[in-house]
C-alpha cells in the first residue's frame, strides 16, 4: 500500500517525502467518523468538484489530485446499481417482468429517476439527500441484487451472497433468465 501511494504521489508529481497520512487505518477512522457527517461529506464533494475543475491550470498538483478523487469516488456506493442493470436491464431479461418482484422491480425503477434526476448522478450518494439516498439502498432490492450477482459469477461453488433475498425465488429467476437467454 505505501509503494503505491509513493508512486501516486510521483505520478502526481508530489513531493515523495511529503508527511500526509496516508495510512489506510487512519484513512478508515477518519472516513468512520466524519463520513457519516452529510454537511462534511458534501462540502468535501464540492471542494473536489471545484478544485479537480478549476485547479488544473492553476494548481497542477491539486487539481491532479481532485481529478484523481473524482475518478475514484464517482459512483461509489452504487456497486449493486451497475450489477444490476448490467445482468438485467441491458439485455431486457425476461425475470424483471416476472411477478415475485415485481415490488423490487418498481422500486428499482423509481431509484434509477431519483439517480437520474440528481444534479450529479455520479456523486449520488455523496450530495443526495439523505430520503433519496435510503430509496437506493441495496436493502430496497435484496432478490434484484442476489440475481443479478448469481448470473455475473462465473463457477457453481454454491450460492452468492442473497442477503435478504429468499434463495430458492433467486435460484428459480436464475434459471429462467438463463432458459430465456440461452435462445437468444
Amino acid at each position: 500500500m505505501i509503494n503505491s501511494i509513493t508512486e501516486l504521489k510521483q505520478i502526481l508529481g508530489y513531493d515523495a517525502d511529503l508527511d500526509i497520512p496516508f495510512d489506510f487505518k487512519k484513512a478508515n477512522s477518519i472516513w468512520k467518523n466524519l463520513g457519516y457527517c452529510s454537511i462534511l461529506r458534501q462540502d468535501v464533494i464540492r471542494f473536489i468538484l471545484k478544485k479537480s475543475n478549476s485547479s488544473a491550470e492553476t494548481d497542477e498538483e491539486i487539481g491532479g489530485v481532485c481529478k484523481y478523487l473524482c475518478k475514484v469516488l464517482a459512483w461509489s456506493g452504487m456497486r449493486h446499481f451497475t450489477v444490476i442493470k448490467e445482468n438485467l436491464v441491458k439485455p431486457q431479461s425476461v425475470i424483471l417482468l416476472h411477478p415475485r418482484i415485481a415490488r423490487e422491480v418498481e422500486a428499482f425503477a423509481e431509484a434509477c429517476e431519483t439517480v437520474k434526476s440528481h444534479f450529479c448522478p455520479q456523486f449520488f450518494m455523496f450530495l443526495a439527500p439523505m430520503l433519496d439516498v435510503s430509496q437506493v439502498e441495496a436493502s430496497t432490492f435484496p432478490t434484484l441484487i442476489a440475481i443479478a450477482q448469481e448470473l455475473e459469477r462465473k463457477d457453481d461453488n454454491g450460492p452468492a451472497s442473497a442477503n435478504g433475498a429468499d434463495w430458492i425465488v433467486v435460484q428459480d429467476l436464475v434459471k429462467l433468465h438463463r432458459e430465456k437467454h440461452a435462445c437468444l
